[in-house]
């Protein structure tokens, strides 16, 4: 049996990289705008849907970011 690797030219890397980024950069460009419409449905439910949906979102910023953080710093030491 005869295993050979592919080899892969950066430029072929960098397409790859790209490819695989687009549909996440879309997603944060247009998070704020689906931020803005959920308070502003939840805001004509009343003040109490409006409460808990800004409750819930801070819960989940601070989760989601602790979690991103912490797992940047644990892969930036087995990378380097």
């Amino acid at each position: 049996m005869d295993t050979k690797e592919k080899q892969i030219s950066w430029w072929d890397g960098i397409k790859e990289v790209i490819k695989f980024s687009i549909k996440p950069t879309f997603g944060h460009l247009f998070h704020p705008i689906y931020t803005m419409v959920n308070a502003a449905v939840c805001g004509s439910l009343g003040e109490v849907y409006l409460a808990g949906f800004g409750l819930g979102s801070l819960t989940l910023g601070i989760m989601a970011i602790s979690i991103g953080t912490m797992f940047s710093v644990s892969v930036q030491t087995v990378v380097a």
